[in-house]
C-alpha cells in the first residue's frame, strides 16, 4: 500500500525503462558490492530489477496493456523443475539460488518485452549498456597492459584481462554477447555513426581477445558469421564477405587437417576415447601436463556426464555440481570449478531431464530470434534483432565449453530474447501472446 501511494504519481514506463537499463548496465559490476544472504548474493542489478518490477506493477501512466509472451511460461516451468530437484540436493540453499536466478530472468524478460517497445526506452537501454561495455573493455586492456591482476591469470607472461569479473572467461563472454550489436550497428548505420560503431567494435573485440578465453573466441567467430549472413540480405557486399570468410575457414581447416595439426592437438588416445575405446581417466591423467586447460575441461565434462547417467531423472540438485563432484572426479582434477564447463552437461548433471527442458528453451529462443529478424526487416529494429540473433549464437557456442549463466548474465539473455520478441511483433511474426491488463 505504501509503495503504491509513493509511486502512483510517477510515469511507470519512463521510470521502469531507466531502472531496468541501469540494472543491465550494472551486471558486470555486481561483484563490487554484493550483500550475502546465506547462499544467495544480492547485487545492485538485483535491487534495480526488483525496483523496476514494483514500478512496472504499481506505477501509473501506462498507455497500453502489458503483454506476457509464452516464453516466460516456459522459463517458469524450467524454474519449477529446478525447485523440485531440492528433494535430491545435498545443499538446498544452492537450489534456491538457481531458482531465484531464473525467476529473475522471467521478471526481466516481462519488463523488457514491455518497455522496449518505446524508441526512447531502447535508446536509454542501449546507451547505458554501451557505456558499461566500453568501461569494461578499457579496464580489461589496462589490466593486461599494466599486468595488474592475480598471478594465476598470467599466461605466457601476459595477464589475461578480466575486468570486474572473478575470471577471464565470463569477462570475455560478457563482451562477446554485445559484440554482435556493434557489428550490426556498423553495417546498418551510415557516416560518422558507422565509424563510431566500427571503432567501438574494434575496442571491445581487442579487449575480448585479451581475455584469452578460447570459448569467447569461438563465440565471436560464430556470432560474426551469423550477423554478416543475416545482414547480407540487405547489402550485397557483406554477403560476399561472409562467403569469402566461410570459404577461407573451410580451406584453413582442410589445410591443417592434411598437415597433421589435428593429430598433434588430438592424439590417438583422445580419438579412441571419443569412440568409447579408451578410459577417459587415463587420458586426463596422461594429458594433464600437456594441455592443462583442455584436460581439466575433459575431466569436468566426464564428471558431469557420469552424474547425469547416475541420476538421469532429477540429477544431483540444481546448483549442486560442486557438492556432488568428488565421487566423480578424475585425478589430478579433484577440485570442482563451479560447473561442468558445458552448460548442457551441467544441467543434465544437476537437473536430469531438466537438460532437455533447457535445450528446448535455447531452440525456442533461436526460433524467436530468427522470427524477430524476419519481422523487423526494413525497420529501425532490424539491426538490433540481427545483433540479438548473433548474441544468442555467441551464447550457445561459448556455453558448449563454459557457462555464461553466471555473474548476473542471465539478464543479458533476457535482453536478447526480449529484443527478438519485440522484433517478431513488428509485423505479426512470433506466437500469440497473453494480454494482461
Amino acid at each position: 500500500l505504501v509503495l503504491r501511494l509513493v509511486i502512483q504519481r510517477m510515469c511507470a514506463s519512463e521510470l521502469t525503462s531507466v531502472l531496468v537499463a541501469l540494472a543491465l548496465g550494472l551486471v558486470p559490476f555486481r561483484g563490487l558490492a554484493e550483500i550475502n544472504l546465506g547462499a544467495i548474493a544480492v547485487g545492485g542489478s538485483d535491487l534495480l530489477i526488483g525496483s523496476a518490477f514494483l514500478v512496472w506493477l504499481f506505477g501509473t501512466g501506462r498507455t497500453t496493456q502489458a503483454r506476457i509472451h509464452p516464453y516466460v511460461f516456459g522459463l517458469l516451468m524450467f524454474a519449477v523443475w529446478l525447485a523440485l530437484t531440492v528433494v535430491v540436493a545435498g545443499e538446498p540453499e544452492a537450489v534456491a539460488k538457481e531458482v531465484m536466478k531464473w525467476l529473475q530472468i522471467c521478471v526481466c524478460l516481462v519488463i523488457l518485452s514491455d518497455v522496449l517497445r518505446s524508441d526512447h526506452s531502447r535508446r536509454v537501454t542501449m546507451w547505458v549498456i554501451a557505456v558499461s561495455v566500453v568501461l569494461q573493455s578499457v579496464l580489461g586492456l589496462i589490466q593486461t597492459a599494466a599486468q595488474f591482476g592475480p598471478a594465476g591469470f598470467v599466461v605466457g607472461g601476459v595477464l589475461r584481462a578480466f575486468g570486474t569479473f572473478d575470471q577471464p572467461n565470463p569477462y570475455g563472454g560478457y563482451l562477446g554477447l554485445h559484440l554482435p550489436f556493434l557489428l550490426a550497428g556498423a553495417i546498418f548505420s551510415n557516416g560518422s555513426r558507422r565509424r563510431w560503431f566500427a571503432v567501438l567494435w574494434v575496442l571491445v573485440m581487442v579487449a575480448m581477445v585479451a581475455s584469452r578465453s578460447r570459448g569467447a573466441w569461438v563465440g565471436l567467430g560464430v556470432s560474426s558469421l551469423v550477423v554478416m549472413f543475416e545482414s547480407g540480405q540487405r547489402t550485397g557486399m557483406w554477403s560476399r564477405v561472409t562467403l569469402g570468410i566461410s570459404g577461407a575457414t573451410v580451406l584453413a581447416v582442410a589445410a591443417v587437417g592434411l598437415t597433421g595439426v589435428f593429430r598433434k592437438i588430438f592424439p590417438a588416445d583422445v580419438g579412441r576415447v571419443m569412440m568409447g575405446e579408451h578410459p577417459v581417466a587415463d587420458v586426463v591423467r596422461d594429458r594433464a601436463m600437456d594441455n592443462f586447460a583442455i584436460a581439466e575441461r575433459v575431466a569436468h565434462w566426464s564428471a558431469g556426464w557420469e552424474m547425469f547417467l547416475s541420476n538421469p531423472i532429477m540429477g544431483v540438485g540444481a546448483g549442486n555440481f560442486d557438492a556432488a563432484y568428488r565421487p566423480y572426479a578424475l585425478h589430478p582434477f579433484d577440485q570442482p570449478l563451479g560447473h561442468a564447463h558445458n552448460v548442457f552437461l551441467n544441467f543434465g548433471a544437476e537437473t536430469g531431464v531438466g537438460m532437455f527442458l533447457f535445450l528446448s528453451l535455447m531452440v525456442w529462443a533461436c526460433w524467436l530470434a530468427i522470427a524477430g529478424v524476419r519481422g523487423s526487416r526494413d525497420t529501425g529494429l532490424e539491426w538490433m534483432c540481427i545483433g540479438s540473433l548473433g548474441g544468442l549464437a555467441a551464447l550457445i557456442a561459448q556455453n558448449l565449453v563454459d557457462s555464461l549463466f553466471v555473474s548476473g548474465m542471465g539478464l543479458v539473455f533476457a535482453l536478447l530474447v526480449a529484443v527478438s520478441v519485440i522484433g517478431g511483433r513488428a509485423v505479426g511474426y512470433g506466437p500469440q501472446v497473453v494480454e494482461v491488463p
